[in-house]
């Protein structure tokens, strides 16, 4: 899947949350291919989406 299919998958999953449903979602991968990276720069993408 390439990044941009993780992002829309990434968007689906914060929209279930919000809705109130299950959302989990696992990032997996070799050594240094930027599994942190794509997490971390997600997450304060949406962070306003979320009470603190």
């Amino acid at each position: 899947m390439d990044r941009e299919g993780i992002r829309i998958l990434f968007e689906e999953t914060a929209a279930n949350a919000l809705r109130g449903e299950p959302a989990i979602l696992t990032i997996s991968g070799m050594a240094g291919i930027g599994k942190t990276t794509l997490a971390v720069q997600w997450a304060h993408s949406v962070a306003d989406r979320f009470p603190p």
